[in-house]
């Protein structure tokens, strides 16, 4: 017989979120789906955001609380009990550890019932848990389809519940966050269809900012407008465009290297005055195509366009076809120091091949 009383869980799972909102969403998926295949409690370690902008990294904050995702309430409600209370954590959390695991070959390190689970890059997902650890941290940004297969269909099922009547008017993450202060937990009904002149539009994501820093480009260099110009002409190829939408951090720079390499469609503003990049990820998947920077931000809107496509009645073509949402991504998309990690993109995506001007 039982007490009525749940049960406890098997291990918690510690995620340590790192950069901005679409790598806290990566982060979170592969930790979700790792809690949901042990039996665990999911924990956000929040630790490494909020710090000032130095050594060519920006600074970020914890991105993901207006979502209105599974555990995400239980997993914020001990931000400071996240890691770093054991000597394994401590061990485990050290800085400079997770390169060291990379140039080791290593993507797992264990201290007693603690596991360490460190993401190589290589777009694979965590390997399965023992049954005896007891607490699991992973660090890394699992940018991969691969590392949240599991729990894909119900984050897919969230997350349109959230944007699908709301993405079609301005403020789509303000009324995310209403949504879950509400607590609506249902299932997502079907979105709206995108309008014939969505349809017709093709969102550009241009990433400045930060990128610029040398630093940084190592590993994530600001793409060139030619890139910009090829992919849209491969889009037209498939399927008629009047026009692009322009997303970026920097979009008076952005607008102009675009304007001298001679984009093909008209451009106009695609970000809303006020808004952030939560608006931006929703308004870019209400695109009927979507050039993405090598970003992780438009990344997930490419991933929010397809969901909503698959769940209007059809999905994204990849490039081959004449419904759905078409997706190009940057190939490559990591710069020479990021030259051995694995392309995030799945197959089904076109890629545009680039160079350094």
């Amino acid at each position: 017989m039982t007490d009525g009383r749940a049960a406890a869980p098997r291990c918690e799972v510690v995620v340590r979120l790192l950069g901005g909102l679409g790598n806290q969403l990566f982060q979170y998926a592969a930790g979700r789906a790792v809690a949901e295949s042990t039996g665990g409690r999911l924990l956000l370690d929040a630790a490494l955001l909020g710090a000032p902008a130095s050594a060519g990294t920006a600074q970020r904050r914890f991105a993901l609380e207006r979502l209105g995702l599974t555990a995400i309430d239980d997993a914020i409600a001990e931000p400071a009990a996240a890691t770093g209370h054991t000597l394994a954590e401590r061990v485990l959390t050290t800085r400079g550890l997770w390169r060291a695991m990379r140039l080791l070959r290593r993507s797992r390190l264990r201290i007693g019932s603690t596991l360490g689970c460190f993401d190589r890059m290589d777009g694979a997902p965590p390997a399965p848990i023992p049954a005896d650890v007891r607490r699991v941290v992973l660090t890394g940004y699992w940018q991969s389809r691969r590392c949240f297969a599991p729990i894909e269909p119900a984050l897919r099922t969230e997350l349109l519940a959230r944007f699908g009547a709301a993405a079609s008017e301005p403020g789509a993450a303000r009324a995310a966050e209403a949504t879950r202060r509400e607590g609506s937990r249902g299932a997502a009904s079907a979105p709206a269809a995108p309008s014939s002149e969505e349809a017709a539009t093709a969102a550009l994501h241009v990433r400045r900012g930060d990128y610029l820093d040398p630093r940084v480009a190592r590993v994530h260099p600001p793409l060139p407008a030619h890139y910009y110009r090829d992919a849209l002409l491969a889009i037209a190829a498939r399927r008629p465009i009047s026009k692009a939408r322009l997303f970026s951090d920097d979009p008076a720079r952005a607008q102009a290297e675009l304007e001298a390499v001679g984009i093909p469609v008209p451009v106009e503003a695609g970000s809303a005055a006020g808004s952030g990049a939560l608006d931006d990820l929703v308004a870019m998947s209400r695109c009927g195509a979507l050039v993405t920077a090598n970003s992780s931000l438009s990344w997930w809107a490419a991933w929010l366009m397809e969901a909503r496509a698959g769940i209007a009645g059809h999905g994204s073509d990849g490039g081959r076809g004449e419904n759905g949402g078409i997706v190009v991504a940057p190939d490559p998309w990591f710069g020479p120091a990021g030259a051995s990690f694995a392309h995030p993109a799945p197959p089904e995506w076109m890629r545009t091949t680039w160079r350094h001007p």
